[in-house]
């Protein structure tokens, strides 16, 4: 993956429910080749979420003012 520095990868022990943050700068072919990567842990996690972008947590209460309401 010459497109990506695994230092910039936030985390490294990928498990269910994890939310993993690439630098924006990643292009397609890499993310794409990444995601490959992880189908091929043994065992595979199956509820993983890549972005390639700055995320935050906010609060239930700045997600309210946004719009969006829990159900």
């Amino acid at each position: 993956m010459s497109g990506l520095n695994l230092a910039d990868v936030r985390k490294l022990q990928i498990q269910d429910g994890d939310v993993l943050i690439l630098p924006d700068h990643v292009d397609h072919a890499t993310l794409s080749e990444f995601m490959g990567r992880l189908r091929e842990l043994e065992p595979a996690p199956k509820n993983v979420t890549v972005a390639c972008c700055q995320i935050e947590q906010i609060s239930e209460a700045q997600m309210n003012a946004a719009g969006w309401y829990r159900k």
